[in-house]
């Protein structure tokens, strides 16, 4: 268990299994008690921090007892590149059309 800002966490490391084929070697992640959300992740190309994940702690809501993250940044430390999602709203109970759940159709447009 952390800390990330005020918040308990429970810290994961993920390691790939030896028939796994992936780019990282460790994922570690801090986990919020509260929320179950990630709050911050870092993953390891061997010796070298390549990316870092992190969730504004102030940015995290709840809709209707669903959590998520308003605020996220996804840095890649080695391209020296950032990304930040910003999420205005989510709707909860919206019905999809399974059309677009199948790994067969995904590519295709609606």
């Amino acid at each position: 268990d952390e800390m990330v800002g005020e918040r308990e966490s429970a810290v994961l490391v993920l390691t790939p299994g030896d028939a796994r084929v992936t780019r990282y070697t460790e994922i570690r992640a801090w986990i919020d008690r509260e929320s179950c959300l990630p709050l911050r992740a870092e993953f390891r190309e061997g010796d070298t921090l390549r990316k870092r994940y992190s969730a504004d702690v102030e940015g995290l809501r709840s809709t209707n007892g669903h959590w998520y993250a308003a605020i996220a940044t996804m840095e890649d430390l080695v391209e020296q590149s950032r990304t930040e999602v910003q999420v205005l709203g989510v709707g909860i109970g919206t019905q999809l059309p399974d059309r677009h759940f199948d790994p067969r159709l995904f590519h295709l447009a609606p």
